[in-house]
């Protein structure tokens, strides 16, 4: 695949992938392809609506969310004046302007289409081009395929080669391998996070549907079989939601679901009993055993008539498996051949076919690895079986962390080595960790679960995986994301394994331990919901278990807190408050700072949500006078949003600026929350309301593009739905910019849907009525709001629909702590009595004058001017000129800030 660079950038497009130097660069995935279209077109216009169509190929969008995810790009790049790497062609589109040269391309003959999420096949595969061909001709005329067949006989290798020949009929192919995944339930979530999404609702499947939409898409189920029936059910259902999506899956029996085709992929041609074969090229099943021969031994090949009979002989005992033959192949080289076909018939191998009664795709499997398995020597045995213990991939260290201590480091490394170059250890990925092939490990972890080393075997997993946790909760802090997700995300297959041995086996420590440290992963993973059952569970436990870790317990309680507030929303904040509030408690117990601020935030989090701005910015001011700069981030930002809903303008933005400062390093995440946004996403939202506020819609909009920018590139949807309902899209709305206000909405039910959000969902459903296409009713508004608390959802609604909304939710906004919008709501409490109280709406414009005035709110200040004139009679046009030049002088009293070009006064309402 070609790599592009131009400057200190390298652009990655089959990897997905852009860095500059050796660090990986933060961009969101939209601004990713419409890079990768600029630079494989660099010198060259390319229209908007060509990169439209390249970017978003099956759904409709417009010019603002191409400006957008312009803007990130732009951010991601630090493509800055004077010399613009894209250059804007106005009327026209973009022109990538700098010098761009490509570092590979091996694989240049490929169609776009044809650059899929694939595995790679690194041996030629051998025997399987009929089988191939005629799969590729049926799969064009149906969309769900199974291939069937035993274990090693080839299945995964065969769909990869079916999907990739079908790229170009597929605008995306991606592989998901369900080895790994004990439970079925998971399967949903793992292809969640497949696509890109993360996932806080115990039904992912919609958020699934949303991302795939009518896109024509090919997935690759592999290793359904120890998951049967869960997988027949998602797939049964992913093909009923979704027109265009088709499957390949692989298993050793079918899924029995409608519109199956059915496909069993034979054994390896072999030669007859008596028959004498003249090359190794007349059987498939010689020519494999030939090939893997010469790579695994420097074996010239095999000619000689003798040879070959006895590598028939070899290849037929083997009933054609391709895996057994390369076990087989490998052994040559240390037995011999002739040995090496002797010890098929060893005593020692009499049940190599296993139970007479079995299928005979098991006996030939259990053949397999049992004759591959009594060739090992006892320190091999050992070692492989230990190795099963890891459910993901691992590397060699990790490999002598679950060893027996009989085995020296030497005899360790030796066996190990022996078990790669005989093919029961493979290598996972291009960084050279390892892992077994499922059908491996299943038959190690039946030797260990019955040897003296099962217990301590399992103990020293746990151990590992707390140990390796440790090490990534360190890496957080030094690593940026996507280095970090490369690093760590495989992980999450041995915490599910370690944790559901700790809990069978009453390790309850060592449970806590890892429930506590993998939130970190869970969360970044998008995992919340899967982890709400591990962590009630340990907290379930901690009640239940005398002389519990108070730090660990203080985790547990605000990790538990976190992912209430997140997956079961409203219906669940009061039991989150209090899982908040005791993990402060025992956290101030053993003065442990990082808990207590931790703690704190998450409370915090909920009472914002609430309306209670004051009481949190209370508990804000208490952590930074007690923790002083070392909590200055996290109470700076509680501090700013909560000033901010309050009314205090000038001392959010002085809040903001500060933290826009502090978050000039290149990592700027928080542990705290674990959410992934950071002090800069939070100040820039804020910034942008804070402006249009104030009147300044260039700056307004500017920050509020940026802010955007951040958390795009951040790739974290919690981030991109809060600084959608907080700033953008009241911004762009408030402003008459409604088809922008219409792209940020859309985007924010297409992440909220996704990834399974429910209070987002909630944002999106009453900004829906804003819009006059919508012909809203105040029923209709006040039907949004029920069963929920007043807070930020009911001010900001009232503030963009003004009397449309209607007198009760107004009533019930006034009663509360909406300060930043309170002028405004005032103002529509007049315009609510002006046709049948017109004194007493003047009264409530006062009100509102005064209160603009008071926190400095120039554009509160000129809409009350407005509604108290359109109050007056013509007799009153003097007064009704001061009341406007007064607000107006308002604006002017409120300077733009210098580090954004001047804005345009906002001079009507």
């Amino acid at each position: 695949m070609t790599v592009y660079r131009f400057g200190d950038f390298e652009l990655d497009p089959s990897q997905r992938r852009l860095s500059r130097g050796e660090a990986a660069v933060r961009i969101g995935a939209r601004a990713f392809d419409v890079l990768t279209c600029l630079v494989a077109n660099a010198g060259t216009v390319v229209t908007k609506e060509e990169i439209i169509r390249t970017v978003w190929p099956t759904t409709h969008v417009d010019d603002a969310s191409l400006r957008v995810h312009m803007v990130a790009l732009r951010k991601a790049i630090l493509d800055t004046e004077p010399n613009y790497c894209i250059e804007s062609i106005p009327g026209l589109g973009y022109k990538f302007a700098k010098p761009v040269s490509k570092l590979a391309d091996a694989y240049s003959n490929l169609t776009p289409k044809s650059r899929h999420a694939l595995p790679g096949v690194v041996v030629r595969l051998i025997g399987r081009a009929a089988f191939i061909a005629q799969s590729v001709e049926l799969m064009n005329s149906m969309r769900l395929m199974t291939i069937t067949g035993p274990g090693g006989i080839g299945k995964t290798s065969a769909a990869i080669e079916i999907a990739r020949a079908l790229g170009d009929d597929f605008d995306q192919i991606l592989f998901l391998d369900l080895a790994a995944l004990s439970d079925g339930q998971l399967i949903e979530t793992h292809l969640a996070t497949v696509l890109g999404l993360s996932v806080f609702s115990s039904d992912p499947m919609p958020g699934i549907v949303q991302a795939i939409g009518d896109t024509p898409l090919l997935l690759v189920f592999d290793n359904c079989e120890h998951i049967i029936d869960s997988c027949a059910a998602v797939i049964d259902r992913l093909l009923r939601l979704t027109p265009n999506a088709a499957v390949i899956a692989t298993s050793r029996e079918p899924l029995r679901i409608a519109s199956e085709k059915v496909r069993h992929l034979p054994s390896l041609d072999v030669p007859q009993v008596g028959s004498i074969p003249e090359s190794c090229a007349e059987f498939s099943a010689l020519e494999l055993f030939n090939e893997r021969l010469v790579f695994a031994s420097g074996h010239n090949g095999l000619s000689d008539k003798d040879d070959l009979l006895i590598a028939a002989e070899i290849v037929r005992r083997l009933d054609g498996n391709p895996l057994a033959i390369e076990l087989a192949a490998s052994r040559v080289a240390g037995l011999g051949l002739q040995n090496t076909a002797s010890s098929l018939s060893n005593p020692l191998n009499t049940l190599w076919r296993g139970r007479r009664t079995a299928p005979p795709r098991q006996q030939t499997l259990k053949a397999t690895l049992e004759w591959s398995y009594n060739l090992l020597s006892e320190g091999e045995q050992v070692l492989l079986n230990h190795l099963s213990a890891f459910a993901g991939p691992f590397t060699s260290q990790a490999a002598k962390s679950v060893a027996p201590d009989f085995l020296m480091a030497e005899e360790l490394e030796d066996s190990l080595a022996d078990l790669r170059a005989k093919s029961l250890v493979s290598t996972s990925r291009a960084d050279g960790r390892l892992r077994l092939l499922e059908m491996t490990r299943a038959f190690a972890r039946k030797q260990l679960d019955a040897s003296e080393y099962a217990e301590s075997c399992g103990l020293s997993h746990a151990r590992w995986v707390n140990a390796a946790l440790a090490q990534a909760k360190t890496d957080w802090r030094d690593l940026e994301k996507l280095d970090w997700m490369q690093t760590h995300a495989d992980l999450i297959h041995d915490i599910r394994a370690a944790l559901d041995w700790c809990f069978e086996r009453d390790q309850r420590k060592l449970y806590l331990e890892i429930s506590a440290a993998s939130h970190l992963l869970w969360t970044q993973l998008g995992l919340m919901n899967e982890e709400l059952r591990f962590v009630e569970q340990a907290v379930s436990l901690i009640e239940k278990t005398n002389d519990v870790d108070p730090l660990i317990e203080s985790q547990l309680r605000s990790s538990l807190g976190l992912v209430l507030f997140h997956v079961r929303g409203l219906r669940a904040d009061e039991q989150a408050i209090r899982q908040f509030e005791t993990a402060a408690e025992i956290a101030e117990s053993v003065n442990d700072q990082l808990e207590i601020v931790r703690a704190h935030s998450g409370r915090c989090a909920i009472i914002t949500t609430h309306g209670k701005y004051s009481e949190a910015a209370e508990i804000a001011l208490m952590l930074e006078t007690k923790f002083g700069k070392s909590a200055s981030g996290a109470s700076s930002r509680i501090l700013a949003m909560n000033t901010h809903f309050l009314g205090e303008h000038e001392r959010t933005n002085n809040l903001c600026r500060l933290a826009v400062e502090g978050a000039k390093a290149p990592i700027g995440r928080t542990l705290t929350s674990g959410a992934g946004y950071d002090q800069k996403t939070v100040a820039l939202m804020l910034m942008a309301k804070t402006a249009w506020i104030q009147g300044y819609s260039q700056r307004a909009m500017a920050l509020s593009d940026e802010a955007i920018a951040e958390v795009l590139n951040l790739d974290d949807a919690i981030s991109a739905c809060l600084a959608i309902y907080v700033s953008a899209f009241p911004i762009y709305f408030g402003l008459g910019e409604f088809q922008t206000a219409r792209h940020h909405l859309d985007l924010l039910r297409e992440l909220s849907t996704k990834h399974s959000m429910l209070r987002s969902q909630l944002w999106v459903e009453v900004f829906e009525l804003l819009f006059a296409e919508a012909n809203a009713t105040t029923h209709q508004f006040e039907a949004a709001f029920v069963g929920d608390t007043n807070g930020a959802r009911v001010e900001t609604i009232l503030a963009l629909a003004g009397e449309r909304a209607g007198e009760k939710l107004l009533n019930w906004a006034l009663t509360a702590n909406a300060g930043w919008c309170r002028p405004e709501l005032t103002r529509v409490k007049g315009d609510l009595l002006r046709h049948t109280d017109v004194m007493g709406a003047r009264e409530f414009y006062r009100q509102a004058i005064a209160a603009s005035k008071e926190q400095k709110s120039p554009l509160w200040h000129l809409r009350a001017a407005n509604s108290m004139v359109q109050s007056y009679q013509d007799s009153e046009r003097s007064t009704a000129k001061h009341l406007i030049e007064a607000a107006l002088e308002s604006f002017r009293e409120t300077p733009p800030r210098p580090e954004y070009e001047t804005a345009e006064l906002l001079m009507n309402s």
